[in-house]
């Protein structure tokens, strides 16, 4: 059985391109496969980069 991943917390992200500081807002808390969990952080790191704002 796949390890399960939980993350509930908040983590100040500084925009670069808009030289403002935002608030990314993690809150997890589904149970999901390791592996999937961190494709999951990988596309929100994406989308911060492309300035995406919409929740997940």
């Amino acid at each position: 059985m796949p390890r399960r991943a939980y993350v509930e917390d908040a983590v100040p992200i500084w925009n670069e391109d808009r030289l403002e500081r935002l608030q990314l807002f993690v809150r997890v808390r589904a149970e999901v496969p390791a592996p999937h969990f961190a494709m999951l952080l990988e596309v929100g790191a994406v989308a911060l980069e492309q300035g995406l704002t919409a929740p997940v």
